[in-house]
């Protein structure tokens, strides 16, 4: 039939049609090209295990590439087909795991735990070239081959291993020398296969790595380019010049954010090349390096980081933006980074006229608007002058408006959005951080809508495809009218098509809003039994209502493919009967490698269930803190990593970026003074603390003080390093970082102790942020910005020529008209008297000038010649107590 000219989605469509309508379709009839497309099949349950094998070596010639899109990952497709045609064979030695090829990947654990050690090591070859194995099966082969006991002698032992390196725990290389992992990772397959394991068996290397020699010049050496990311920052330090040599070393690597920050400058100082600098290296770029270059050379590098500025965040880019716009709008603004545009002065965009404000629009129209804070006014600043621009006072952007503003239409706001062509979600769809607000606003635009997509009511797979991830994030009720198996179909489509994770949870929401309807039709399981094959299908547990789930799902299977369902979308119904058959499973506790598959499942467990929980090793910890899934809630957090500790578990540096900031603000002070020390900070990669309470701050901050110390005198490496740790900085600090020109960005500012900031300067503030100090105004709604200004003086505020108010009235006038209101107060009851009395009162009233007159003395003074009533004296009195306080609060500023 030609088939092999056949399209793959047509290919895919007409067998699962196939399958469908005759489910006992012999398979080994079929083309090639249609085999590759088989899922699942009732006849595929009744070939003999010499017929499977048959059928497992056309698929291994045929259908690889096919079946994974080009990738080098399985599909849930192939995974399926993999698992149904291995489920045929009972029996396993080393010729037939060999002849399996990547169909292996469709092992089970069972079928694996029924494997000897022996057969495995006699298949490594063929078992350690398997792309796609899960985090259950590799574990449990490494187990196996080792036969419990896992002995690393020489780099042969772990490159053998190949694509089942992430198995081995990272505690097995505790006691590996440093000269055998240095030669394991001189062969690019096993770095390649290591990339794929956890950070914390990458950093166990990385570590060793560094072991052999701490200078950076031989760290560069030691450690593979795409490894350097685990580098501990404070071990990237190097002198104020670099070579060439060098500096292409370190182009090479690839780098995060922080380690690029603390080495930027060296390498930013010692080149003007600086458009053979990757982005890599660029993302480290700090405000300050505008005082070490030349204004030439500073907008030089600026220009160089057009095209590799997707990594700047708002901070960097706000810095370039003010060096751009320093003179007004370039005339050769395309020349530039195009996100760093985005950061032009607020006043400077309101004032172009019609023809630059278009030329400028034009522009940054392929800008990510997203690198904006939601909500800032220079974000806001943006979206006005669209609209300004264009001449749009009432309503939102026709056709031809969404064409050439593009990406800055996400930061419409909901009422432009629902008032706009619905070509606007051509570019929506593609926004990474549309608000609640707007995606209802695009949820109304579509609902009313009846061209490009045509009304909801019309919607199939073809229309929900088109809008990619979009409709994940909509009203379901557009939803509610779609055909179920276009849902179906869509959910493959996202699985097969988008990162898992990303969407893991949005997917969830869909099929929990999609759950069958119909009740059950009696006892026990009344669909089929869930199996591994079902569950690797791309729309599991679609076609299951909670109650079909428990009653079809047996504990051992749960047990055997733990790793599988907690990678699958499952609404939380679902996460509970599962949370249930492990209870049933393990009624003494969940052995710790099996926590180690939970995943989004551990959320399910109370505080109180997971004290009980056995996490000993830092494989467990890091699985159970995986930023890859949902955010713990802050008392769950704090009992795992109090249950972690209470079993011996230290807090070393590898701990530390396994647990990030954010949870390590859930322990009490108590529990990080003497858990976390200096050496495991300057170790660590830095933490992200500003979610902790002030004394955690400031406790946090002393160590990472303490830890950097030594490298106080290279002040572009110490302030990139102390940067996250600020929060919790004294004044004196600040002030000592002012003197040295750091050009703190306006971020860092608003997230410092308050209680520190009041007790700055304008003159101090002015010099810690440097070019940065306009952005004062754009943020002076923030607690910081606010508490600063009320306790500064306005004339001195008023020098940063600014526009900031509220500050504190000049001292001088201040006590003047103190005095004034006191001598008027204590001359109106001396005239209701005598003059003698009111000569004398004044005569007293004269010495409230001082700072140092007592309360007491101030009573006698404003009531000694009144000779009036109790009532007359007590009002008297609190006026001249009034006066006083204002004297006193004025002259503490002075």
């Amino acid at each position: 039939m030609g088939s092999a000219f056949v399209p793959n989605d047509v290919a895919e469509l007409y067998t699962d049609t196939l399958f469908q309508i005759a489910p006992f379709t012999n398979i080994s009839g079929l083309p090639d090209k249609l085999l590759c497309y088989v899922k699942t099949a009732e006849s595929i349950k009744t070939l003999k295990p010499e017929v499977a094998l048959i059928i497992i070596g056309r698929v291994n010639n045929n259908c690889n590439s096919s079946l994974n899109n080009g990738s080098t990952a399985p599909s849930p497709a192939s995974l399926q087909l993999a698992t149904s045609l291995l489920s045929t064979i009972t029996t396993f030695n080393s010729s037939i795991l060999t002849s399996l090829g990547q169909q292996a990947v469709g092992l089970s654990v069972p079928q694996i735990q029924n494997l000897t050690s022996a057969d495995i090591q006699s298949s490594l070859g063929t078992l350690g070239a398997v792309n796609g194995w899960n985090q259950g099966q590799t574990k449990t082969l490494v187990s196996k081959l080792f036969n419990g006991n896992i002995q690393i002698t020489d780099s042969k032992n772990l490159t053998s291993l190949g694509s089942l390196l992430p198995g081995l725990p990272s505690t097995a290389l505790k006691n590996v020398g440093a000269n055998i992992l240095n030669n394991a990772t001189s062969n690019p397959a096993f770095v390649k296969n290591l990339l794929s394991a956890s950070p914390v068996l990458q950093q166990t290397v990385v570590q060793k790595l560094v072991s052999l020699d701490a200078s950076p010049s031989s760290i560069l050496n030691n450690v593979p380019d795409a490894l350097a990311g685990q580098i501990s920052p404070s071990a990237m330090i190097f002198g104020n010049s670099l070579n060439s040599s060098t500096i292409e070393k370190i182009n090479k690597k690839n780098w995060k954010p922080q380690q690029a920050a603390v080495f930027f400058e060296s390498v930013a100082t010692s080149t003007t090349n600086y458009s053979q600098l990757p982005q890599q290296v660029i993302q480290g770029f700090s405000c300050g390096i505008e005082n070490k270059l030349s204004p030439d050379n500073y907008t030089s590098f600026i220009k160089s980081a057009k095209g590799k500025d997707g990594s700047l965040v708002e901070g960097q880019l706000g810095c370039m933006g003010k060096n751009i716009f320093s003179s007004g709008l370039p005339a050769d603004l395309n020349t530039y980074p195009v996100n760093a545009l985005l950061f032009i002065n607020t006043t400077t965009l309101d004032k172009l006229d019609d023809s630059k404000c278009t030329d400028y629009l034009q522009v940054i129209s392929s800008a990510n608007i997203s690198v904006m804070k939601k909500g800032s006014v220079k974000r806001n600043g943006i979206a006005n002058n669209v609209l300004r621009c264009l001449k749009i006072t009432n309503g939102g952007l026709s056709a031809s408006n969404v064409m050439f503003v593009n990406n800055l239409a996400c930061g419409m706001s909901p009422s432009v959005i629902s008032n706009s062509d619905v070509k606007i979600v051509e570019v929506l769809k593609t926004c990474s951080d549309l608000s609640s607000e707007q995606l209802s606003a695009v949820s109304d635009l579509l609902n009313k809508s009846t061209s490009l997509y045509g009304p909801p009511s019309s919607w199939n797979v073809a229309t929900l495809k088109s809008l990619k991830t979009l409709p994940l994030d909509l009203n379901y009720g557009l939803l509610n009218n779609i055909n179920r198996d276009d849902k179906k179909a869509y959910i493959q489509y996202v699985v097969t098509n988008y990162d898992n994770d990303a969407v893991k949870g949005k997917l969830a929401t869909l099929i929990q809003n999609m759950q069958p309807t119909r009740s059950a039709r009696g006892a026990g399981c009344t669909s089929a039994n869930i199996t591994l094959a079902i569950m690797q299908g791309a729309t599991f547990p679609t076609d299951y209502t909670p109650t079909e789930f428990g009653n079809c799902l047996d504990k051992d299977v749960v047990i055997s493919n733990l790793d599988v369902l907690a990678s699958k979308p499952l609404p939380s119904n679902y996460l509970t009967v599962v949370k249930s058959k492990l209870n049933e499973a393990y009624p003494t506790g969940i052995p710790e490698s099996q926590i180690q598959l939970l995943r989004s499942l551990a959320r399910t467990y109370t505080a109180a269930e997971l004290s009980a929980f056995n996490i000993t090793t830092l494989d467990t910890l890091q699985s159970l803190l995986n930023p890859a899934d949902p955010v713990w809630d802050n008392d769950k957090a704090k009992q795992i990593l109090t249950r972690f500790l209470q079993l011996g578990g230290q807090l070393d540096n590898l701990a530390l970026n396994a647990i990030g900031g954010q949870y390590l603000c859930t322990l009490d002070d108590s529990q990080i003074s003497n858990t976390v020390n200096s050496t495991s900070l300057r170790d660590a990669l830095p933490l992200n603390i500003s979610s902790c309470n002030q004394s955690t701050k400031d406790l946090l901050y002393s160590k990472a003080k303490a830890a950097f110390s030594s490298n106080s005198n290279s002040t572009s490496a110490y302030y990139s390093m102390i940067k996250s740790y600020l929060g919790g900085a004294p004044a004196a600090d600040l002030q000592s970082l002012a003197s040295n020109n750091v050009s703190m960005d306006i971020i860092t500012f608003t997230n410092l102790n308050p209680n520190s900031v009041k007790n700055l300067t304008v003159a101090t503030v002015k010099s810690l942020l440097g070019d940065n100090t306009p952005d004062l105004k754009d943020n002076e709604n923030s607690t910081v910005v606010q508490e600063w200004i009320a306790s500064q003086r306005q004339s001195d505020l008023n020098k940063l020529g600014l526009g900031l108010s509220g500050g504190l009235p000049d001292t001088t006038t201040a006590t003047t008209a103190a005095t004034a209101t006191t001598a008027a107060t204590a001359t109106t009851a001396a005239t209701a008297t005598t003059t003698a009395a009111t000569t004398a009162a004044t005569t007293k009233t004269a010495t409230i000038k001082t700072a140092a007159t007592p309360v007491g003395y101030i009573y006698l003074t404003a009531v000694k010649g009144a000779g009036s009533s109790i009532n007359t004296m007590f009002f008297h009195f609190m006026k001249a107590l009034t006066v006083a306080i204002t004297v006193i609060v004025a002259q503490r500023h002075i």
